[in-house]
């Protein structure tokens, strides 16, 4: 999947956030956004997953504009969750990622929801954790 930013602007009334950002992430690749406080990272991944609708500028996920996808096709795309979520959840690493195979494969989840979660926690190295309760992780 690539992502590419063009010319991204994002403001809160009264507050200009993003300004005329421009980005693209290449296919498998890991990517991390870094900045201070207030330096607009989560707005940023916000208008990644049409959280928020930027004001101008577009998104585009593998060459298709992002404005054009359903909440479904995001949600078959993309997988989000805030880090003010540790406060909401108390389901295992492994529990929460696999929901993120709900749009692939509905609640009832199977042996390959089983494998492609288990795959991904080994990719990102995180198996000593995944069955740790997420709220319990540092933010």
């Amino acid at each position: 999947m690539k992502i590419e930013l063009n010319d991204l602007h994002f403001s809160y009334p009264g507050k200009k956030i993003l300004h005329g950002i421009n980005l693209n992430i290449k296919d498998r690749k890991i990517t991390c956004i870094i900045g201070p406080n207030g330096s607009g990272k989560s707005t940023l991944v916000k208008c990644l997953n049409r959280l928020l609708v930027p004001n101008t500028g577009t998104v585009l996920l593998d060459g298709r504009n992002l404005a054009t996808f359903t909440r479904m096709d995001i949600a078959l795309n993309i997988g989000y969750v805030p880090q003010s979520a540790n406060l909401l959840f108390t389901e295992t690493v492994f529990d929460t990622v696999i929901m993120g195979r709900c749009p692939h494969s509905s609640w009832q989840y199977n042996e390959e929801d089983i494998d492609v979660t288990a795959s991904v926690l080994s990719h990102l190295n995180l198996e000593d954790i995944a069955f740790q309760q997420f709220n319990h992780l540092s933010g």
